[in-house]
């Protein structure tokens, strides 16, 4: 499993805190904040529904 309860409450709280700038955007999600890991070139984010 990529991300556990914890890791997801912690995206969740992110995500509210954007909310109210409007629509996400590409640069609001690639952030430290929503970083997944890393795989040598290869980044991975996690992003909402």
């Amino acid at each position: 499993m990529i991300c556990d309860r914890k890791r997801l409450a912690h995206f969740l709280m992110r995500l509210k805190a954007l909310s109210s700038s409007g629509p996400f955007t590409k640069s609001d999600l690639l952030t430290p904040s929503f970083h997944l890991f890393r795989d040598g070139e290869l980044d991975m984010y996690y992003s909402p529904p």
